[in-house]
């Protein structure tokens, strides 16, 4: 009787349904990606630039050279970080820790 359970049971996993789910991958491409990481810890930071590609396509993104990058806080001050080539932006070591160390 057991066995028979088990066999049974075994059909239902076998054969169980399948629904075909038909996704809308709208093309996305060409959208701009920055990726990045900026601490209080001393750097140097780099930040990445490229654009995105289709869902259809190999996951080579090409990178945006040579743009103007400036990063702003909520104080005011603004930092221009360098191009340095394939799409990477440096923030300078000096420029990522603003803050007074505590006596």
């Amino acid at each position: 009787m057991k066995n028979i359970f088990l066999i049974i049971l075994s059909l239902f996993l076998v054969t169980s349904c399948e629904k075909e789910i038909d996704l809308d991958l709208e093309d996305q491409s060409g959208k701009i990606v920055i990726e990045g990481n900026i601490t209080d810890q001393p750097g140097p930071y780099y930040l990445r630039i490229t654009k995105s590609v289709a869902f259809t396509e190999t996951n080579q993104y090409p990178a945006i050279e040579n743009a103007q990058v400036v990063l702003s806080d909520n104080t005011g001050q603004t930092e221009t970080l360098q191009y340095v080539g394939n799409g990477n932006y440096k923030l300078q070591p000096s420029q990522g820790n603003r803050e007074e160390p505590t006596p």
